[in-house]
């Protein structure tokens, strides 16, 4: 599952480069997200914060609509459980996603949905684990100057993954705030 996600979301992300590429629709940012995350099966509830980069595009439509596509990977991690769970760490997280929303201007506001999938020592020290799954946000975006925005987005990721033959699921609810710098 994890390559057709990879493998759609390139494609689409392609096409959509691909049509009438205007100055200033692909940006890059700089983010950082806080957030709460709920296990299942008995594992301690945890806080996850993380710095991240982040890649995309945004092709504008008829009527102030856009859609786009970003990809984003984290740079550093903070990742504490509120029991007992010394050992485990989270590496990286990182999210393919799809944008649509629409520009009022100075303004704009989006929604997205995606994959994400993250890596660490999560499910137990030392033991490498992966965990995929879906994302989807919605958030708003002010246009500081003409080259740079500031974002802020609620974040929401729903991840499974199997350790020692036992399936564990990950919510993790978050906001994120990010420079965005369109070129």
């Amino acid at each position: 599952m994890k390559t057709s996600i990879l493998f759609a979301g390139v494609s689409a992300f392609a096409i959509i480069a691909g049509q009438q590429a205007a100055a200033q629709n692909f940006y890059a940012g700089l983010g950082y997200e806080n957030s709460n995350t709920s296990w299942s099966d008995g594992v301690p509830d945890s806080d996850f914060n993380a710095a991240s980069v982040l890649l995309g595009y945004r092709h504008n439509l008829a009527n102030s609509f856009f859609v786009g596509g970003e990809v984003e990977t984290s740079l550093s991690t903070d990742y504490s459980f509120s029991g007992s769970s010394s050992g485990l760490s989270m590496d990286r997280v990182s999210r393919l996603r799809f944008l649509a929303g629409y520009d009022f201007g100075q303004f704009a506001v989006f929604g997205a949905l995606g994959g994400t999938q993250m890596t660490g020592d999560f499910l137990g020290a030392s033991t490498n684990d992966e965990m995929s799954g879906m994302t989807f946000g919605i958030g708003g975006e002010y246009a500081a100057t003409d080259t740079i925005s500031l974002r802020l987005e609620a974040l929401q990721d729903q991840l499974s993954g199997d350790a020692a033959g036992i399936n564990y699921d990950w919510d993790n609810t978050g906001l994120r705030a990010a420079a965005i710098f369109k070129f």
